[in-house]
């Protein structure tokens, strides 16, 4: 699994896209991805490392440090 935290969601669904993995994204309630340069991973499940063939990751706008 790759390590996606930080990179903007465009960029984490390229790096899934690329090794064939099927994936899931959570807005965390916070509206809608439209454009997608504009999100960042702030959260991943497998992490990095881990062996899947399936993520969720996590996006916001901003990430909160404080979890």
């Amino acid at each position: 699994m790759p390590y996606l935290i930080g990179l903007s969601l465009d960029e984490a669904k390229d790096r899934l896209e690329e090794r064939g993995l099927d994936y899931d994204v959570d807005e965390e309630g916070v509206g809608e991805v439209v454009v997608e340069s504009n999100w960042t991973v702030c959260d991943q499940w497998p992490y990095s490392g881990e062996q899947a063939g399936f993520v969720q990751i996590e996006v916001e706008h901003v990430c909160d440090d404080a979890d």
